[in-house]
């Protein structure tokens, strides 16, 4: 800006920053990084409901095989570990088909993208009459490290139940 003020020094021409128009723009884009990360925030924590929820029922359908476990030797902190072993594998697989699904949808939006010229939606900002996304490897690779932290961190009470329990409580219980 000041570069360019010095070029026109002088003259009755006099140039602004593009964020004096688009003010309104840079606003609601503001808002809207905002609603994402709360959005997100409550996506992390569902995640880690439903995978606490799904270690909980893992848990308690296994009461006796844990007792078992247990009654053979093995200690609480291996059974910690296999049960988180089992949460990160499938943390992982869900990861994997996560990023195959996610990859072919953002190839899709980054290369083809959506074309709004036959509807009647009224963009207010120059996006066109197609709108198209801008992926690289690094957002997947974030999105599928956050996803299996949130799963395991999800895994963690349920793990420490199981390893809690009881051998005799253990093995004299039945689900049913």
């Amino acid at each position: 800006m000041a570069s360019i003020d010095k070029l026109l020094a002088g003259t009755d021409t006099k140039a602004y920053s593009w964020r004096r128009f688009a003010q309104v723009i840079v606003s609601a884009t503001s808002a809207d990084i905002g609603g994402f990360w709360i959005i997100f925030a409550m996506i992390f924590l569902l995640v880690m409901v439903g995978i606490a929820s799904s270690m909980s029922m893992t848990v308690r359908e296994r009461t006796r095989e844990i007792g078992s476990l247990r009654a053979i030797g093995i200690r609480r902190p291996q059974l910690s570990l296999l049960f988180l072993s089992e949460a990160a594998r499938l943390a992982l697989a869900a990861a994997a088909v996560g990023c195959i699904m996610g990859g072919i949808l953002g190839w899709y939006v980054t290369n083809v993208g959506f074309d709004f010229s036959g509807t009647s939606l009224q963009m207010p900002i120059p996006f066109g009459h197609r709108f198209t996304g801008d992926y690289r490897a690094s957002d997947f690779l974030l999105a599928t490290a956050i996803s299996v932290a949130s799963a395991l961190d999800g895994c963690i009470f349920p793990i420490r139940r199981a390893a809690r329990l009881a051998i005799p409580r253990a093995l004299g219980s039945s689900v049913g």
